[in-house]
């Protein structure tokens, strides 16, 4: 008995409807224009502040791995059949 992988294919139509490209849209009123500059300028701040907020915990943990791992100068050897084991 063969295991073959079954494949289906799903196919699903949704109807798009599209407005004109020449619809006049009315001009928003002052309070319209003043609420979205509210919105736009607050999400700019909280973009900067987490921006920083990430460069920062970034350098902590890049000096907390220095501070855990330190470089060591040791040359690792490695020793093959040929050689032998490395001389002291």
């Amino acid at each position: 008995m063969s295991q073959d992988p079954l494949v289906l294919t799903l196919q699903t139509e949704q109807r798009v409807e599209q407005t004109p490209i020449d619809v006049q849209r009315p001009a928003p009123s002052v309070e319209q224009q003043q609420v979205a500059d509210e919105v736009f300028s607050r999400e700019q701040s909280q973009v900067v502040a987490a921006i920083l907020g990430v460069q920062t915990g970034l350098a902590i943990v890049g000096h907390l791995v220095q501070e855990t791992f330190p470089p060591t100068n040791e040359v690792e050897v490695r020793c093959t059949k040929k050689d032998g084991p490395p001389e002291e």
